[in-house]
């Protein structure tokens, strides 16, 4: 009976240490951590407040000498007008594109338009 106990007590001691040693080989596999990248701020821009008493001015008197010409039409009035993201940028572009248009029809009043141009806005 004695003997018996004592295996039977060995045989639980050598279980117990074989689930100990499983628990350490488990205890080593943890996962690292990944660390977070910290995100940059950016930085506000300020936005500069543009000055529309000459580019009105312009349209008036760009847009009543389009109106006079024929194959341009009642529509030219609104010439560079057009939206766009900047609408500076558009207008540009909208005069430029005048100029050549007068360029082949008309080409006195191309001059005059250069000659507004020149007086109105300063040359880059």
């Amino acid at each position: 009976m004695v003997m018996d106990e004592v295996d039977s007590v060995k045989e639980v001691k050598k279980v117990a240490v074989k689930i100990e040693e499983k628990k350490k080989k488990k205890k080593k596999k943890k996962k690292k951590k990944k660390k977070k990248k910290k995100k940059k701020k950016k930085k506000k821009k300020k936005k500069k407040k543009k000055k529309k008493k000459k580019k009105e001015l312009i349209f008036t008197i760009l847009s009543s000498m389009l109106m006079e010409i024929p194959f341009l039409g009642p529509a030219a009035g609104t010439l560079g007008r057009a939206g766009g993201s900047p609408p500076g940028r558009c207008w540009k572009l909208s005069i430029a594109s005048l100029r050549n248009a007068f360029r082949k029809y008309d080409p006195v009043l191309q001059r005059n338009v250069d000659a507004i141009m020149r007086t109105l806005i300063p040359v880059n």
